[in-house]
């Protein structure tokens, strides 16, 4: 369980604490539309995620983790830069006061066919699937073994623009 809260506790310093229900986006594809195809990095630097929802899946069951964050989590954002920097932001509700409005939020990195996100927050890496990726939504999911429970569990987080 450590790990597992190691690893909640990460996502919520990282992403500035919340995520996702899972985001589908329309199946209309908007790049199809137009006559230049916009790539996965420019999707994911052109301008900051607000955060969206979160699950937590195990065992089959899948719990809403959105419902337990106060209000000052869930207008959070996080800009993904084209230097591969992370700028982590409070939103218009901050929790604490005396907090930063901004702070830096790590590096990241696309594996060479932009399926999967690494984050590297604080020497620690963590690697993501990249489960939806669209010019309104952004979804990534983790899976980790948890050795107390015995299971796998996911980790699913979504942001919109």
């Amino acid at each position: 369980i450590m790990k597992s809260t190691k690893l909640f506790g990460a996502f919520l310093l990282i992403f500035a604490a919340a995520f996702l229900s899972t985001l589908e986006s329309c199946k209309k594809d908007e790049d199809s539309d137009s006559t230049t195809s916009v790539s996965k990095t420019g999707l994911l630097t052109s301008s900051a995620w607000i955060t969206s929802s979160m699950e937590i899946e195990s065992n089959g069951s899948t719990t809403d983790m959105w419902m337990f964050l106060d209000d000052c989590e869930k207008d959070d954002k996080v800009t993904f830069n084209t230097d591969k920097s992370i700028i982590a932001d409070e939103g218009a509700l901050k929790c604490d006061p005396s907090d930063p409005q901004t702070s830096p939020g790590g590096t990241w990195e696309f594996n060479a066919d932009e399926t999967k996100l690494e984050i590297t927050d604080d020497g620690e890496v963590f690697m993501f699937d990249v489960v939806t990726l669209s010019s309104t939504a952004l979804v990534i999911a983790t899976t980790e073994y948890d050795s107390l429970l015995q299971q796998d569990i996911t980790y699913r987080m979504g942001y919109v623009h």
